[in-house]
């Protein structure tokens, strides 16, 4: 199975190096417009003297949104497993010239 995410649009966050990043995330062939706040990290350059940056992303998901799992519930009616996923992604760019 595939996830792709394809960005809309990037908001100024509440610090110089925070973001908001608004797109399309698709799972399971299905697509939900999500939201993820990312920070900048300092530029360096890697071992073969590429410029590179660092990053971080954070997010969530309703993971019953995109049809993956079920529903079910304990006689509480509270669910056996949650279906709110969190998600934080560490990455980096490298310069292409």
């Amino acid at each position: 199975p595939y996830i792709t995410f394809v960005s809309k649009k990037v908001e100024q966050g509440d610090d110089d190096d925070e973001f908001i990043m608004t797109g399309d995330l698709t799972m399971h062939g299905m697509t939900q417009e999500i939201q993820m706040e990312f920070e900048l990290g300092g530029m360096t350059k890697n071992h073969k003297g590429v410029e590179v940056i660092g990053f971080e992303l954070e997010g969530e998901v309703d993971r019953l949104h995109f049809g993956i799992g079920d529903d079910k519930k304990h006689s509480n009616g509270e669910l056996f497993l949650g279906a709110e996923v969190e998600f934080e992604i560490h990455a980096e760019a490298v310069k292409v010239e």
